[in-house]
């Protein structure tokens, strides 16, 4: 027994060392996005997308027809939906909505998927604040929303 919690207390502390300490999270290199790519980070509940023109953009993968405090429907990306273009569409398997890589709404409920602030370093390196993964309220923020100045991971679309 006492074994097992000597490990447990080892797991705790690696798993502090290994933060960042500034209450961010990693979401990698914008520079493993191709334009027009999508990948999902499901451990942090976000989309990185990376916009045709190179520009990137993080969304939350909560479904905004959730009611406040409930995170149960979560949206997924669907390439084989195509979307204007061929590019693929976000759908929400709970009310059959689906949104565009910009993370619009395209039903008539004006209900768009949320923004997730970020910051983007020097090195082309994306993080967002803790807070903003686990966050899972309604609406959205300006598509400009970032800051210039290692999550599961999963590519799910790349151009």
């Amino acid at each position: 027994m006492g074994l097992f919690v000597l490990g447990a207390i080892l797991v705790v502390a690696l798993v502090t060392l290994q933060e960042r300490g500034d209450g961010r999270i990693r979401l990698g290199s914008l520079d493993e996005v191709q334009p027009g790519g999508v990948v999902y980070h499901a451990t942090d509940h976000v989309f990185v997308i990376r916009q045709p023109d190179g520009s990137p953009l993080v969304l939350s993968d909560v479904d905004p027809h959730n009611p406040p405090g409930r995170d149960r429907c979560r949206v997924t990306f669907r390439p084989d939906l195509g979307g204007s273009g061929g590019a693929g569409l976000f759908y929400d398997a709970c009310s059959g909505a689906t949104y565009d890589l910009a993370g619009r709404g395209l039903q008539g409920d004006g209900l768009d998927l949320r923004i997730v602030v970020f910051e983007l370093d020097a090195e082309s390196q994306l993080s967002i604040a803790a807070d903003e993964a686990a966050t899972t309220r309604r609406g959205s923020t300006s598509p400009s929303a970032y800051r210039s100045g290692r999550s599961g991971k999963q590519l799910v679309r790349g151009a």
